[in-house]
């Protein structure tokens, strides 16, 4: 899945780290994040201080949908 748009879009709008990964094994960054997106089947799957291979908070998500999470559970204090 292609994850850099994205991470883009993310950037800034956390305090804490953010990381976008195209799939569960999270080769690019093995350490937590304050906000971790998974790509799987063309959507994705939010972790909130987790690794890739964490469950989940929210499954299934388009990128607007992570949006309207972010700003639900008040972004910046995640």
């Amino acid at each position: 899945m292609a994850t850099r748009d994205l991470a883009e879009r993310l950037s800034g709008r956390l305090a804490g780290s953010v990381h976008v990964s195209g799939c569960r094994k999270g080769c690019a960054r093995r350490e937590p994040a304050t906000l971790c997106l998974v790509g799987r089947d063309g959507r994705y799957d939010l972790i909130v201080d987790g690794r890739a291979d964490a469950a989940p908070a929210a499954t299934g998500l388009n990128e607007s949908d992570v949006f309207a999470y972010l700003e639900k559970f008040d972004a910046p204090r995640l």
